[in-house]
């Protein structure tokens, strides 16, 4: 297997795992609709849902390794760890109020781990673009360029 069809591999289970994830720590307190706390985990579930939907059609389409598109992913990848760090904490919150219940801890469990399944995403995608940057990776060279004769 290649170092490109292993990476995308990855990719394709990374955001499946991404994907199921986000389900669960939305989906278990969406009955609770109504506070602003629980509006923003079914925010950040729901759009973290179609921003994995999105990517993984990429993948299988075979268009996740455009140059435009490593980069789109690393700056969504970015914002959505930073999502998903809030969105953790204002479960883990709610965890240590008097309503807390089940639902709530896993709702908080879930959060954690899917913002530990984007912290992958996103070191990969900075590695991913890093290695894109040099002369091997298309871009202007770093340093001026000597040619022997």
């Amino acid at each position: 297997m290649g170092d490109a069809s292993s990476h995308k591999l990855i990719n394709i289970i990374l955001r499946a795992i991404e994907l199921l994830f986000s389900i669960i720590a939305f989906a278990v307190v969406a009955e609770y609709d109504g506070t602003s706390k629980i509006n923003y985990m079914i925010f950040t579930g729901v759009t973290s849902m179609v921003i994995c939907l999105v990517f993984l059609v990429l993948y299988f389409a075979n268009l996740g390794d455009s140059p435009t598109i490593v980069l789109i992913e690393l700056v969504i990848n970015v914002i959505w760890w930073v999502f998903w760090l809030a969105a953790a904490a204002v479960m883990s919150s709610l965890v240590n109020k008097w309503w807390s219940n089940s639902r709530i801890e896993a709702s908080c469990a879930f959060s954690w781990l899917t913002w530990f399944a984007w912290t992958v995403s996103t070191v990969m995608s900075f590695l991913a673009t890093k290695n894109r940057s040099g002369p091997s990776g298309g871009s202007t060279p770093s340093g001026p360029q000597t040619n022997m004769v």
